[in-house]
């Protein structure tokens, strides 16, 4: 039944009328949204932000309240309940109020904005738990102090969640500290550990392996079961880092 739910998904979704958004069968109970053509990642938190405000109308629109939005990098994917039968009939009216509101976002986007709540998180620059800051200083040609002064100047923005619960991916690293990540990751990254990778800057909320560049060391709890929603940081928000 799934396998030939599938299949008419595959083949009804791609003759959907062409718009930015590309919207395709992930499997029986999702749906996968891309863009057609690449975007500022800025766009996505900005989209599902639209999206979770217009929950009451999707509702509506597909007769069913309960599901789930999950971003990523440069997709969002739609869940559905187990047992809800697959929306064909709204699958033009889905395309449209999803592509109405890309297309919002992108207007709107034309210089990102911060939206969501704005966090200040601590960070101790350098020392043990800040290891990599000296020879991520040597490979970009800058000092210590340059790195720590340019790491701190933006603001930055919560793209996704991903890798581990609540890890987020910041997005906003300014070009002149990107790095590919280590040749050889480690085994044990300590809880706290503020690091940077590629065009991002993240901290490790957990002792887990990694392969990012240790900058310094954070006290910022970023998940905790205790707490609804666990993970701290949400996409959208901004996060500003501050050297103690």
């Amino acid at each position: 039944m799934y396998t030939g739910v599938l299949v008419l998904l595959s083949l009804i979704l791609p003759n959907l009328p062409q718009s930015p958004l590309l919207i395709r069968p992930l499997s029986e109970i999702a749906i996968l949204v891309t863009p057609r053509l690449s975007v500022d990642p800025f766009v996505w938190p900005s989209l599902l932000n639209r999206l979770r405000q217009s929950h009451d109308l999707l509702a509506s629109l597909l007769d069913e309240s309960s599901f789930e939005w999950v971003l990523a990098d440069q997709s969002l994917t739609l869940l559905f309940p187990p047992h809800l039968a697959f929306p064909f009939a709204q699958l033009n009216a889905l395309s449209d109020f999803l592509n109405d509101h890309f297309q919002a976002v992108l207007a709107d986007e034309a210089t990102p904005k911060a939206e969501g709540v704005v966090h200040l998180i601590e960070v101790s620059y350098g020392g043990e738990a800040g290891e990599d800051l000296p020879e991520v200083a040597k490979q970009l040609g800058l000092s210590e102090r340059e790195v720590v002064q340019i790491h701190t100047e933006p603001l930055y923005r919560v793209e996704f969640i991903g890798f581990l619960p609540g890890f987020a991916y910041l997005g906003g690293l300014p070009p002149s500290l990107h790095l590919p990540r280590r040749a050889e990751p480690r085994d044990r990254v300590p809880a706290g550990a503020l690091a940077v990778a590629s065009r991002y800057t993240a901290i490790y909320p957990m002792v887990s392996p990694g392969g990012w560049h240790l900058l310094g060391q954070s006290e910022f709890n970023l998940f905790s079961t205790d707490q609804w929603p666990p993970n701290r940081l949400q996409a959208g928000d901004s996060v500003r880092f501050v050297e103690v």
